[in-house]
């Protein structure tokens, strides 16, 4: 039976485009949020009309539709100009984030840094609100840090509300690289009062590999917009982006792709939190959006640059490659890169959203607008499939011909296992693959696990001596062990087992690796952690084959 393959439609409509000068002409337009509340989407966001982030003028948005496609025009939701109950007309307004608690109140959390004020207002139709102001700090930081309200609020299945927040220090002007902390707004009474949880950080530069004294600057890892979600076990997950580099030019060198999403994870419903630590995922400093239990009890999906940070160059002109992940399970480390939601060409970043009747809606920067974006259907994870990767070039999956081609050595085709398959003692991922043309770089034919722990790569390595291709592993140190001799355009079939503390590689039937020691449960036909070439278009192709209906995916 041939595993199904992941493709989506996704679709695309501008929420807001400025332009021909229509009013309010609105060119500075980011960090939007949106909901559906009451039949209707709205959508929120900061804006100016000066062009510039944030400088006088800033306000925070509002746009309503009956249908994701057709909105109204831009109102400041929290004025008096917009009907607001008690308005606030200060002009350094913040990254409104929602909360629909139970279709009767729509909650929206949001600040102004330089009045260091932060609210978490409410409104009984979306279109009339009313601003309640608390604390602007956690008690441990007061008057030390603002609280920043940055992504959309996660309503947990027993009735707690929760906003995340940045801790930007008190500054004239705060640094989102020299942010030490992030905390969260709870509310477990439907919204009557609100608290904040304990201040979480990250781990530090040595819990990373590296030495601090030798990193230019460099105190503790920076932390930016945190995201919420909760675990099929009740635990709340935050990820939240490395931002130590974004004002600190000198750490560019520094910076790697696999360190850029943190992530921790709560025993107490939000209150308290272990230090953030680096997720097996390769991305640059952006926000990210993550919702979970859509396709079964413990279902992650996140919508997150798939690209390399600093390609081409620093924040933000690395920001292409908007994508969808996903994983059976709620573990960041074992989130598989898939779609593109963005339309092609150009960066789009800062996503947010919510899923909707077996659909994803979203809302994003598209400089220098706010765009949509729906996709359906979301991913069944009832079974194991096949998800190729938008945000690399190379990848070909001819249907008619029954084959995936990869022509780069980055092309990824994704195996995302069931729930019950990723925690077996045992799941055995196989298939059927071909050296059809081959240059004398190594190419990259199976990824398993992890990129800088519990992982590796089989490989094909051209071994100029004895004119032949290998079959060779290479383990997450970089260590390579030579397995076997391919031979050009004769199918094999690789098949790699993981056990709890084994990893096992065949190759026709034969048993070519018996190695001891945990691998993440994460399957990737191609080369899963390889860098992109920069500029694109320029890398020569080669080709190896899958069989589509050769993969299988077994489990114990």
């Amino acid at each position: 039976m041939t595993l199904p393959i992941y493709d989506p439609e996704v679709s695309y409509n501008p929420i807001y485009c400025p332009r021909n000068g229509k009013k309010p002409y609105l060119r500075y337009n980011h960090d939007v949020d949106i909901v559906r509340f009451q039949g209707k989407f709205l959508a929120s966001w900061n804006a100016n009309e000066t062009g510039a982030e944030g400088v006088p003028g800033q306000f925070n948005f509002l746009s309503v539709s009956e249908d994701f496609i057709h909105w109204s025009t831009p109102v400041k939701l929290f004025t008096a100009a917009a009907g607001c109950r008690n308005p606030v007309e200060s002009d350094n307004q913040w990254q409104p984030a929602f909360i629909n608690w139970r279709d009767e109140t729509l909650f929206c959390a949001w600040c102004d840094y330089k009045a260091r004020r932060t609210f978490v207002a409410h409104s009984s139709d979306g279109l009339h609100w009313e601003n309640v102001e608390v604390p602007a700090a956690p008690p441990e930081l007061e008057g030390q840090v603002v609280g920043f309200p940055t992504n959309h609020g996660l309503l947990t299945s027993d009735g707690a509300m929760l906003f995340p927040a940045s801790l930007p220090y008190v500054a004239d002007q705060y640094v989102v690289g020299d942010t030490r902390y992030a905390a969260h707004l709870i509310s477990r009474d439907g919204g009557k009062s609100w608290h904040w949880s304990r201040p979480a950080e990250a781990v530090g530069w040595e819990e990373l590999g590296e030495d601090p004294e030798r990193l230019p600057g460099a105190k503790y890892l920076g932390l930016w917009e945190p995201m919420l979600f909760e675990q099929g076990n009740g635990r709340i997950g935050m990820l939240i982006r490395n931002s130590s580099s974004q004002d600190n030019r000198e750490l560019d060198p520094f910076m790697k792709p696999h360190w850029m999403i943190l992530y921790a994870e709560s025993a107490d419903g939000g209150e308290s939190w272990p230090k953030c630590r680096p997720v097996e995922v390769d991305s640059i400093i952006c926000r990210n959006y993550a919702v979970s239990r859509t396709g079964g009890p413990d279902t992650l999906l996140m919508v997150m640059n798939d690209w390399v940070v600093n390609l081409p160059s620093r924040i933000d002109q690395d920001r292409y490659f908007l994508s969808l992940y996903a994983s059976p399970v709620c573990e960041p480390d074992l989130l598989l890169p898939g779609p593109v939601v963005q339309p092609a060409g150009g960066r789009a970043f800062y996503p947010n959203g919510f899923a909707h009747d077996g659909k994803l809606y979203l809302a994003y920067t598209y400089p220098n607008s706010i765009m949509g974006a729906v996709v359906q259907e979301l991913p069944d994870f009832s079974g194991p499939f096949l998800m190729p990767r938008g945000g690399r070039t190379g990848l070909i999956v001819d249907r008619k011909c029954g084959v995936a081609r990869f022509g780069h050595r980055w092309a990824t085709l994704g195996v995302v296992l069931t729930e019950s398959q990723t925690r077996a003692d045992a799941v055995t991922v196989s298939g059927e693959l071909e050296l059809f043309y081959r240059r004398e770089e190594d190419f990259p034919l199976l990824t398993v696990g992890g990129k800088t722990r519990d992982g590796g790569t089989l490989l094909t390595e051209w071994c100029p001596e004895r004119a032949q291709d290998l079959l060779v592993f290479r383990d997450a140190s970089g260590e390579k062990l030579e397995l076997a001799v391919l031979e050009m355009r004769k199918a094999f079939r690789l098949a790699v087992t993981l056990e709890r503390d084994r990893l096992l590689v065949r190759l026709d039937g034969e048993t070519v690796l018996d190695r001891p020691g945990r691998i993440l449960r994460k399957f990737a036909f191609g080369g899963l952690y390889e860098t992109p070439e920069w500029p694109m278009g320029r890398a020569m192709v080669q080709e190896v084959r899958l069989k589509l209906d050769s993969v299988e995916v077994s489990a114990r």
